[in-house]
């Protein structure tokens, strides 16, 4: 009936963000976006746009690629 849709991008973030010591809030803060919003990319339930992934990579001082490995199709 229905087809599971997969994600549209793959998240390192959660493991990246803790070998760097920091909480969600404090990207969150970092990023200027909501604790919930970085807790839904983590899950990768949300629609992430190229710009807060690179947003969120250089709060993080990594590339994109390091922490979002796969962005868009398959």
């Amino acid at each position: 009936m229905f087809k599971k849709k997969e994600p549209v991008y793959v998240s390192h973030l959660n493991e990246i963000r803790c070998a760097k010591g920091l909480s969600v809030e404090t990207l969150a803060e970092k990023v200027g976006v909501s604790k919930q919003t970085i807790d839904s990319i983590e899950l990768e339930k949300h629609k992430l746009s190229l710009e807060l992934a690179y947003e969120i990579s250089g709060a993080l001082d990594c590339r994109v690629e390091e922490v979002f490995p796969r962005i868009g199709g398959k």
